[in-house]
Formats: structure tokens, C-alpha cells, sequence
């Protein structure tokens, strides 16, 4: 049975941490890694600056420097831990990238 973890928030609590610059939140983060199962992959779901920009700013929200603080951190982490899937590329590419992740683990 492998372990898949495909979430954009995955690393939030060190993410946070790290944009932060908060021992205490690098505390909580050291803990939820250990109460967590340990995973045999992480796909940590992201897209381009000018992408996310954007749908931050269609929604209404303003885009501030910590936003881009936390994007530069789970980008790290994300190299550092598993793979990344920039999801501003067309479905198919998107699929294909997934996929390339995945079937190592199941196999």
C-alpha cells in the first residue's frame, strides 16, 4: 500500500514557519510530521507567480509579500521533499506530470 499526498497545503504549518520565521509554528509543524503516516510520495500542487496573482486578485483579495513569502517556501520544500505540479499548464501537461510522480510509487 503506498502513501500519496497530493495537496496544495501540505506543508502549510512549515510554510508558515518559515515565512514567519516562527519557532513555535516550527514546533507544531515538527509535530504534525510525526503524528502524520509517513508517505512514500508528496505532490504539492502549485502554479506560476503570474498565475496565482492573478486568481488572488479575480477573487477580490489583494496579493501581499507574505502570500509571496509562503510561495517561495513551499516551492523549497516542495524540491526538498517530493515533487511539484505547476498547475497553470494545460490539463493534459498537468496529467502527464501527475502521472510521472505517481507510477513509480505504484509500481
Amino acid at each position: 500500500c503506498a502513501v500519496l499526498v497530493c495537496d496544495r497545503w501540505h506543508y502549510s504549518t512549515t510554510a508558515e514557519a518559515v515565512a514567519l520565521d516562527s519557532p513555535a509554528l516550527g514546533c507544531l509543524a515538527d509535530a504534525e510530521r510525526w503524528a502524520l503516516p509517513i508517505e512514500d510520495a508528496i505532490i504539492v500542487l502549485s502554479a506560476s507567480d503570474d498565475v496565482l496573482d492573478a486568481r488572488i486578485t479575480a477573487r477580490g483579495e489583494e496579493v501581499t509579500d507574505l502570500d509571496r513569502k509562503r510561495r517561495r517556501a513551499y516551492a523549497a520544500l516542495a524540491r526538498e521533499r517530493g515533487g511539484a505540479i505547476d498547475t497553470s499548464q494545460p490539463v493534459p501537461e498537468v496529467t502527464r506530470a501527475l502521472l510521472a510522480l505517481v507510477r513509480p510509487v505504484l509500481r
